[in-house]
């Protein structure tokens, strides 16, 4: 006798993924870099400063602060432009900082395709992430949203929350399932940590390239 065709296990029988959670988008609260993660410095910082902090933490950005407020960002092509003209590698940093007012922003209640669409229109690869009352609560990047989609990519079939965010306990991809480590204190102006090296800046710029920040 043909035995019949066993029918393949269902994923998470209990919990049935439905169309009203399949919408749901992703909002950017779900992935954006809070801001006590975001690595910052205050307007008297030197660019050698900026510099020795994206080596230290090895990233491409770093937000201008004044208190809470950001006042600009300083990203690689900012340190690139300022090196073709010839800027002093110990004069403010606030001189060479792309300001806030040229900045995109979001609500951290937008979805993701919206802000794509941002950075798409812009050409730009950082938003400023604000809440209901216009203050700063995060920075997303173009890398962020890239990582979003590879997970989005490898955690389906999924739910979502009502935040926006895949509910780890019932998707079937390989999200990591270890809880995020505790927030710490928001510090709007994080001093620097280490000696500030004698390199001139076309070394800075050289190892910024070696470390792939771009």
């Amino acid at each position: 006798k043909v035995k019949p065709k066993q029918r393949p296990p269902q994923l998470n029988p209990k919990k049935k993924n439905n169309s009203s959670n399949l919408n749901k988008k992703m909002r950017v609260s779900g992935f954006m870099k809070p801001t006590h993660a975001v690595i910052t410095a205050a307007s008297t910082e030197s660019v050698r400063q900026i510099m020795d902090k994206m080596l230290q933490n090895t990233i491409s950005s770093i937000v201008v602060m004044d208190k809470s407020e950001p006042l600009g960002i300083i990203t690689k092509s900012d340190l690139t432009k300022a090196y073709h003209d010839r800027i002093d590698i110990d004069e403010s940093c606030s001189k060479i900082m792309t300001p806030a007012d040229k900045l995109e922003t979001c609500n951290q209640n937008d979805d993701k395709d919206k802000v794509s669409s941002i950075l798409e229109a812009t050409h730009h690869h950082h938003v400023l992430v604000v809440d209901d009352s216009s203050l700063f609560v995060g920075l997303v990047s173009s890398w962020d949203i890239l990582l979003e989609d590879a997970k989005d990519s490898r955690a389906w079939p999924y739910l979502r929350s009502d935040d926006g965010k895949i509910d780890i306990k019932i998707a079937t991809g390989a999200r990591d399932p270890r809880p995020p480590p505790p927030e710490a204190p928001f510090d709007p102006v994080k001093p620097t940590t280490i000696e500030n090296h004698q390199h001139d800046f076309k070394t800075y710029m050289d190892d910024l390239d070696l470390l792939g920040i771009q």
